[in-house]
């Protein structure tokens, strides 16, 4: 059912011949009577507080709180500014199903179109203009299942079966091929990614499979001789073959000219094998020659200079197995004369803020609510995080835009961001 308007759902008593808005902005639905499936589990919804709906011939699924979680999503209600929704990617528990109190339901049920703001991964849906609108039942927001929304925005895996009479919803997209894309250089001129695709090969006479590179793929994001706040997607081969070598052996650049990174891990006990051996590790960077030590427990991931000279620095904490990080991005400020700052924890509301770039004298960070230490479960706000300008100067952060799922991140020099996201084999540009 690829490409349609995700998995139309056949009821032959549909309301064909009803107005799309009806008077005072209510529409009826249908309660529909084929078998529901959330995650691979059946779900008994004839009486549901919150059960599908079916409009236009279209199932509308309820974004209560708790299926939007269960289905890696997250939502965030604020009064008189509305609903925001967000892809997280984050595999939440899906051993047990919400439950919600029972309700008489009829065949038959009026819906609202809703009069409130609605915002899907950072973008505010106009619902007069769309062929499937959003609605309101019992106070909660449904969405139509159509490839837009289901497939596109939410990495949902839809199907319906006209034999079992069964509409089915799972997190993620089932594909056996998957791909990988990486930058791996940038300089003034553009950026350079490679593109590592994966294919899932069975095993024969088993039901599993194991996965292989297929091919690799580069191409290059020109910032040059396209026009202000626009750039040019080049393919052409191994556009930085030195730099890829180096990326791919591990020796990524991570500082740029006057500032070098210097992460050292000292192992204590080498009569522990490894994973368990014990050690130190501790990371610093030199800034016009001066080393400046950053802290220990860390590793930096990246770091680059402010318009006020000094170093500002990403690392992430390890957990104490070799290799092994929490996921929160700490962000320091290494001064010429040797003061560090730990700015990150100046900021009450980001546990997490992640160093992505910089451009016009500001950085550019993704700020997330972020995981508590020691569980390493990310939460994110559809409302609160997303992406931000940082002023040394002032030490004030200013939105761009509301979250946004990406995999990594890339700032041009005119001060736009690209991101890359994985799901769904795409390079977009997010500000």
């Amino acid at each position: 059912m690829k490409r349609k308007v995700a998995l139309v759902l056949l009821c032959a008593m549909m309301l064909c011949a009803l107005p799309v808005f009806a008077a005072g902005n209510t529409v009826t639905a249908v309660i529909p009577d084929y078998t529901w499936e959330l995650e691979y589990q059946e779900v008994d919804y004839a009486r549901s507080l919150y059960p599908p709906i079916n409009y236009k011939d279209v199932t509308y699924f309820p974004m209560t709180w708790d299926y939007c979680r269960l289905l890696s999503l997250t939502s965030t209600w604020i009064e008189g500014e509305g609903l925001f929704i967000a892809y997280t990617g984050i595999p939440y528990d899906r051993s047990e199903l919400p439950t919600y109190p029972a309700a008489s339901n009829s065949r038959r049920v009026t819906a609202v179109l809703p009069s409130y703001p609605v915002y899907i991964n950072g973008k505010a849906i106009d619902n007069a203009r769309e062929e499937y609108p959003l609605l309101n039942f019992r106070g909660v927001t449904y969405f139509p299942m159509t490839w837009r929304f289901a497939h596109e925005e939410f990495n949902w895996n839809t199907d319906w079966s006209q034999t079992q009479r069964r509409f089915s919803i799972h997190a993620g997209i089932d594909s056996s091929v998957s791909t990988v894309l990486e930058p791996y250089a940038q300089n003034d001129e553009g950026a350079y990614f490679v593109r590592m695709i994966y294919e899932s090969v069975p095993i024969e006479g088993a039901e599993n499979s194991f996965t292989v590179r297929d091919r690799t793929e580069f191409f290059r994001l020109s910032f040059t001789g396209v026009g202000l706040g626009s750039a040019q997607y080049i393919w052409d081969g191994e556009a930085d073959p030195a730099a890829y070598e180096a990326w791919s052996k591990g020796q990524r650049p991570l500082g740029e000219e006057g500032l070098e990174v210097v992460n050292t891990i000292t192992y204590t006990d080498e009569s522990i094998p490894a994973p368990y051996t014990p050690f130190v590790a501790a990371a610093s960077v030199v800034l016009d020659g001066k080393q400046i030590d950053i802290g220990e427990g860390i590793v930096i991931t990246k770091a680059l200079r402010g318009a006020d000279g000094a170093a500002y620095v990403n690392a992430l904490r390890y957990t104490g197995w070799k290799g092994e990080t929490y996921p929160n991005y700490e962000l320091y400020r290494a001064a010429a004369d040797g003061t560090v700052t730990r700015l990150d924890e100046r900021f009450s509301d980001y546990a997490s803020m992640k160093l992505i770039g910089a451009a016009g004298g500001s950085l550019y960070l993704k700020c997330q609510t972020g995981a508590k230490l020691p569980d390493r479960v990310m939460q994110i706000s559809a409302y609160n995080d997303g992406f931000f300008t940082y002023d040394p100067a002032t030490g004030a952060l200013a939105r761009l835009t509301r979250y946004l799922y990406t995999d990594s991140e890339i700032v041009s020099p005119d001060g736009h961001i690209y991101g890359v996201i994985n799901w769904k084999n795409a390079l977009e540009r997010v500000f």
